[in-house]
């Protein structure tokens, strides 16, 4: 996978671990993708770590940990102590 850099993008990839990551604009982008059409080594360990990454980071386990987490803040009035305040 080849991601151009943005926020958050950290949460969802890691440079040279399971992306490559490259800036915005110019020809960053077309030069990541040919970077791992011409070398499938690299596709491969990335593609690979992708996956597990995948399996560590969003396993069912862990988005019903990260919800229930969530719920359980909001429950106890979480949502007002982070100033979020619903329009009635």
């Amino acid at each position: 996978m080849v991601a151009t850099r943005a926020p958050g993008l950290d949460q969802a990839v890691v440079d040279g671990e399971t992306a490559l990551v490259v800036e915005p604009g110019g020809d960053a982008l077309a030069f990541g993708i040919e970077r791992l059409v011409t070398d499938p080594t690299l596709a491969q360990r990335l593609g690979t770590g992708a996956r597990a990454f995948a399996e560590r980071e969003y396993s069912l386990a862990q988005c019903v940990d990260a919800y229930e987490a969530l719920y359980e803040h909001l429950l106890l009035g979480g949502a007002e102590a982070d100033g979020y305040h619903p329009s009635p």
